[in-house]
């Protein structure tokens, strides 16, 4: 019996044509990366557990740091808006 076992955490959806995004740690303290390999600039929305926007980014190619020092800690809600395309909402942890 054996078990395999990936060391990286935090990760959404490795990078692929479907969803070519990662948003590293998460959980995180404040300040995470998220790593645009799109081909396009996009927007980064963040919503509290009630649907209220309380962030929006630009995200550029690349990596992008991302400070939430402002938001209290608990979970929240992302999405990425890009290409007339939008990613569906997922959770992100500050603690």
């Amino acid at each position: 019996y054996s078990l395999a076992v990936s060391p990286c955490t935090g990760i959404v959806n490795l990078f692929n044509q479907e969803n070519p995004f990662s948003i590293f740690p998460n959980p995180n303290n404040g300040t995470f990366k998220v790593h645009n390999n799109s081909g396009k600039e996009t927007v980064l929305i963040i919503t509290d557990g009630l649907g209220k926007q309380v962030l929006e980014h630009e995200i550029n190619l690349g990596i992008n740091e991302i400070n939430t020092v402002q938001l209290a800690k608990g979970f929240y809600f992302y999405t990425l808006l890009g290409n007339n395309k939008k990613t569906k909402p997922s959770i992100l942890v500050i603690e």
